[in-house]
């Protein structure tokens, strides 16, 4: 990654709001903002080949994060607004569904949306609004007027590394927390 920069192409407010929403979801840990040339860019980089990535995975190349060809831009880090929420009094979050564990949801979600209003307003009326209009009927029945065979939703989980503009961003953004298990949006719709 140490070579003479290249040249970028023009960064929009889109892009712009995109990769802020990206590093806003990882506060208290050290980004960086990458630049990899589109002929090597990925699915994860929908920003022209800007991309949020940990200073981890730029040191160490964990997670196919980084790539020969990638240009370290800058440096980002967005402290916690008040330092006692940085893991002070929640460490741990576990969630049970139906008395089996799924883990330790602070770990995997930014934010976790279970009462019917805030699923109403958050998950169907913004993060699953670039779904087709077929399925995001079929999810919005399952989830609102189930059918005795469909698995009961209890929640959705915001993933913290999601993305807005994805060509279906609510499997990359949300998953389900199901009675048959926490799922992507693509699982649990084949499962209806």
């Amino acid at each position: 990654m140490d070579r003479a920069p290249q040249a970028h192409p023009t960064v929009d407010a889109l892009i712009l709001r995109h990769l802020a929403e990206k590093a806003d979801g990882y506060r208290g840990e050290n980004l960086c903002l990458i630049w990899r040339p589109e002929s090597v860019a990925t699915r994860m980089s929908s920003s022209s080949g800007f991309m949020i990535v940990t200073a981890t995975d730029v040191v160490t190349g964990q997670a196919g994060s980084t790539e020969e060809s990638d240009e370290k831009l800058i440096d980002l880090y967005t402290a916690f607004r008040d330092s006692r929420r940085k893991n002070g009094g929640l460490t741990r979050v576990e969630v049970d569904i139906d008395g089996k564990p799924i883990g330790d949801v602070h770990a995997k979600y930014d934010a976790i949306f279970w009462s019917e209003a805030a699923i109403e307003k958050f998950m169907f009326g913004y993060y699953l609004r670039n779904l087709d209009d077929e399925h995001w009927q079929v999810l919005y029945d399952a989830y609102a007027h189930p059918k005795a065979t469909d698995p009961v939703i209890y929640a959705f989980g915001h993933l913290p590394d999601s993305t807005w503009d994805e060509v279906m961003p609510a499997d990359l953004s949300v998953h389900l927390l199901t009675s048959t298990g926490v799922h992507t949006v693509a699982e649990f719709l084949a499962m209806l």
